[in-house]
């Protein structure tokens, strides 16, 4: 299994590769930066920062200014208030479909972010409009630990490999923290380190992405950790996650590689997992998930983007597995306005027995087919 997984990931990084619409680790990779440079959240993802939404954005990431002529939104109001939001609208269309090709509101978040008298804490909150409960995030935050360090409370979505925004990557979708329609939060306690480097982050988990309830008296566990390194015009990230569960009735563990190379205009980012589950039925089930990007800047705020996604619910036995592979163009026109269009081809391979514990992913029941997508995303 163990060769048969890195036989793989070593022929897809190859390839070209999966991703996300509107991937933040890919700015972080432009700019040779961690996230926490343009996010409030120091592991990405969310609300940007003032630097980001009024400077970083407009200056070096998209193609022109706004019609005033300024290069941000001017996201704080007064010294203790940042505001922020995300709307995007997706069009999507099946060849092997008579219905259901329409658009759909994928993501419409709403941020708040209140700095306290002492600079160094915030309140954070995330409302995502439209979805479930287990969707939003509520934490506290405090940078009071050596080497740029970090304790956050409350209710987030962990730390684990690449948080690209597009839920539909494989990574994400066909993983951990599913549904992924957006990622779960989950409520606990993180602690983050960022020496030289280095940086790393683990926390402690309720166990309870489904539910904003606490049904057991189980905890999970998160770590990650990563290294960067920079010499231009070269970017280099390598990092690894883990993720681990005692519950009732399931033990789950999951993690693996993940690392982001930039050259020149190049930009490649990659995550492998494999989970463990114990038991499924009356034996152990492992999988394998990979996403993978390829990015070519073309100008200033233009990419084309080439994807290649892979997901197989069990390795041990022939229950079928779905590729994607994707190519498109991604422009982020204005600092406030992206447009992508994207082309996806999915190759099925059928399997024998797999039933719904096993198959979060609806493709593998499907025949090949293609699927062709167009984005609107808005940010402020």
């Amino acid at each position: 299994m163990h060769v048969r997984g890195w036989l793989l990931g070593g022929a897809i990084c190859t390839a070209l590769l999966t991703g996300a619409v509107e991937a933040t680790p890919r700015y972080s990779m432009m700019v040779g930066q961690r996230c926490n440079l343009c996010h409030q959240n120091p592991t990405g993802g969310g609300q940007r920062d003032p630097y980001a939404s009024e400077y970083l954005v407009g200056s070096g990431l998209a193609m022109q200014l706004g019609a005033g002529g300024d290069a941000g939104s001017g996201s704080e109001i007064g010294d203790d208030l940042v505001v922020g939001a995300d709307l995007r609208t997706i069009w999507l269309n099946r060849d092997d479909r008579d219905t259901g090709n329409n658009f759909r509101q994928m993501q419409g978040s709403i941020y708040l972010t209140l700095r306290l008298d002492d600079p160094r804490y915030s309140i954070y909150v995330q409302e995502e409009l439209g979805q479930r409960n287990e969707a939003f995030e509520i934490w506290g935050m405090g940078y009071v630990l050596p080497a740029n360090g970090y304790v956050k409370v409350g209710r987030f979505v962990p730390a684990f490999g690449w948080k690209l925004p597009d839920h539909r990557v494989f990574s994400r979708r066909d993983f951990v923290f599913l549904p992924a329609f957006p990622p779960h939060s989950d409520t606990g306690i993180e602690i983050g380190l960022h020496p030289g480097n280095f940086a790393i982050e683990g926390s402690v988990l309720n166990g309870q992405f489904q539910s904003i309830l606490d049904r057991d008296d189980d905890l999970a566990f998160t770590g990650r950790g990563s290294w960067r390194w920079t010499r231009e015009p070269f970017h280099l990230v390598v990092g690894g996650s883990w993720y681990g569960r005692d519950g009732e009735g399931e033990d789950l563990d999951a993690g693996g590689p993940f690392a982001g190379a930039r050259w020149g205009p190049l930009v490649w980012l990659g995550e492998l997992d494999w989970t463990r589950r114990e038991p499924v039925g009356d034996r152990v089930t492992k999988g394998f998930v990979t996403t993978q990007e390829l990015t070519l800047n073309i100008v200033q705020g233009l990419n084309l983007v080439g994807t290649w996604d892979f997901f197989d619910p069990d390795l041990d036995l022939k229950t079928g597995s779905v590729t994607r592979i994707g190519a498109g163009l991604d422009a982020l026109v204005y600092p406030f306005l992206q447009v992508a269009g994207k082309v996806n081809v999915f190759i099925v391979e059928d399997g024998d027995g797999i039933d719904d514990a096993l198959e979060p992913s609806p493709e593998i029941r499907a025949d090949d087919f293609v699927q062709t997508q167009l984005q609107i995303h808005f940010l402020y």
